[in-house]
C-alpha cells in the first residue's frame, strides 16, 4: 500500500509512463504498473536508469537486461 501511495504522489500530468508498445489503459499496461509498486519486484528486479545507461544495459549481446519502459517529464 505504501508504494502505491508514494506512486499517486507523483505529478501524473507531468510524467508520462512509456512502456514499449502496449496501450495505456489495456490490462497488460495495469500489470506492468503493479510490477512498479509490488514489494516483490521494487528492488533488484526493476531499476532506473538514463536512457544512455539503458541502451547500453540492453544492446549488449546475451544481455540479461530488457526494457520494459520509459518515463519521460512532459
Amino acid at each position: 500500500p505504501s508504494n502505491r501511495r508514494a506512486w499517486s504522489l507523483l505529478d501524473a500530468s507531468s510524467l508520462q509512463l512509456h512502456l514499449n508498445d502496449i496501450d495505456p489503459g489495456s490490462k497488460e499496461h495495469h500489470a506492468l504498473l503493479e510490477l512498479l509498486v509490488d514489494p516483490q519486484t521494487c528492488g533488484p528486479l526493476l531499476i532506473s536508469v538514463s536512457t544512455r545507461i539503458a541502451h547500453k544495459l540492453t544492446c549488449q549481446s546475451h544481455s540479461a537486461w530488457t526494457e520494459i519502459g520509459n518515463v519521460r517529464k512532459s
